[in-house]
């Protein structure tokens, strides 16, 4: 499934190496920055809110039509009543985007897991009951299906338009009187795979989960996750941190997940069967600064795709599907982020030569394997022992992690990385 080519280098100046693998790779620009990057962020003074709060006033009153209510309705025997020993349903409140023409509502799967029943009220004020279709527990999104068509779906952004810096809006649905939108910027991105996070200099509040992330033109960068309470340890004052950050689930992320909510009722992760960390290639001139780029494999699951496709221990995987890799977690994320079954190419390096190879991604093993002792080396999962299972957890999984930064790739020499 492979072929050599044996005219590469590995010790050159910091520019001949990244030529060189342009060649192998055959790729048009190696080192561009990471999708990530951006410009620098903006200052968020009153005249600056003032004048994104005009530039945005059109498309968030065209949004507000594809935003709804979710109202999620338990019945917990504990919750019986003193008198007559009935039943008390428990509510949960989110909000919800509608995002096609078919009546398909995204929200969040903390606000209607376990629930009996899911009403779901309209911009016009008709209230209907809604069918979960799936959820998907990593990413907290839940897709429903509403038994009506003439809703007006929510338009997509381009994957570019939550560039770090970039204004955004912020919508949702509340019943204690707080205000229904707010505007702010993308402070950081969190790559993850399927999961990757905006943190947001905008306040939400209660019922705001599920609610969509804008641009200017009204279209979906995201979706709302929920406040955080405590800032990353990445995000410092000097940068305009304030009270009342957020997070939403990237808009590119969101799209491959509500499509495969929408076609399997769950999200199939994809599966390599490599353990991995940050690859590099030593530059002769600057031994101290290697030259950062895809990722080395230091162990392949026997019977794997990975094994299959002939790598092996100290390859240097470079390409996939004729895309650059800088990185484990770009990796991650191709490789989790393409259903089982999947055919793909790779590129990767071995002993001063270059090897173009395809497999078939498998399916990700349950993360309670991957967690248990012995457990196959390799599942897709940055960390397949610290599953994100509520909207708590997710919250809370990402005050430590640390963003992508302009022109740097993420940190990550030091972790090994189950793929």
């Amino acid at each position: 499934m492979f072929r050599c080519h044996s005219d590469a280098a590995r010790a050159l100046p910091r520019a001949g190496a990244a030529f060189v693998f342009a060649l192998l790779a055959g790729f048009a620009a190696l080192t561009a920055p990471a999708r990530a990057h951006a410009e620098t962020p903006v200052t968020e003074t009153p005249a600056d809110l003032a004048a994104a709060g005009r530039a945005f006033e059109t498309g968030c009153q065209r949004a507000w039509r594809s935003v709804v209510t979710v109202v999620g309705v338990r019945s917990h025997e504990s919750l019986r009543a003193a008198e007559g020993g009935s039943v008390r349903a428990a509510r949960s409140l989110a909000s919800g985007t509608v995002v096609d023409t078919h009546g398909h509502v995204v929200t969040a799967a903390s606000a209607v897991a376990d629930c009996d029943r899911i009403e779901v009220r309209v911009a016009d004020g008709r209230i209907v009951t809604a069918i979960l279709l799936g959820t998907d527990e990593a990413s907290d999104v839940a897709l429903l299906k509403l038994p009506l068509r003439d809703v007006p779906a929510l338009a997509w952004a381009p994957d570019s338009a939550a560039a770090i810096g970039a204004w955004v809006a912020v919508m949702g649905q509340t019943s204690q009187g707080q205000p229904r939108q707010s505007l702010g910027t993308v402070r950081r991105r969190y790559d993850q795979p399927l999961s990757s996070l905006l943190l947001l200099t905008n306040p939400v509040y209660p019922g705001f989960s599920g609610g969509p992330a804008l641009n200017a033109k009204g279209e979906m960068v995201g979706l709302v996750i929920g406040p955080i309470a405590e800032a990353p340890a990445d995000w410092s004052e000097g940068e305009g941190a304030r009270p009342g950050a957020s997070f939403a689930l990237a808009g590119d992320d969101l799209r491959a997940v509500v499509a495969q909510l929408e076609r399997y009722g769950r999200v199939r992760r994809g599966f390599l069967g490599v353990r991995m960390v940050q690859g590099e290639i030593v530059d002769s001139n600057h031994p101290d600064d290697p030259f950062k780029i895809g990722v080395r494999v230091e162990d392949v699951l026997p019977g794997s795709p990975a094994a299959q496709a002939g790598l092996k221990p100290g390859d240097l995987i470079v390409g996939w599907n004729g895309e650059t890799l800088q990185s484990p977690e770009d990796l991650m994320r191709r490789v989790e982020g393409s259903p089982p079954g999947t055919r793909a190419a790779l590129v990767w390096v071995r002993n001063d030569g270059r090897f173009d190879g395809s497999l078939v991604v498998g399916a990700k093993p349950d993360d309670e394997l991957l967690a248990s002792p012995g457990g196959p080396p390799g599942g897709g999962s940055t960390m397949p022992s610290d599953p994100a299972r509520t909207n708590e957890q997710l919250l809370d999984r990402v005050k430590t992690l640390r963003a992508r930064t302009p022109g740097a790739a993420p940190d990550s020499a030091v972790r090994t990385i189950p793929g």
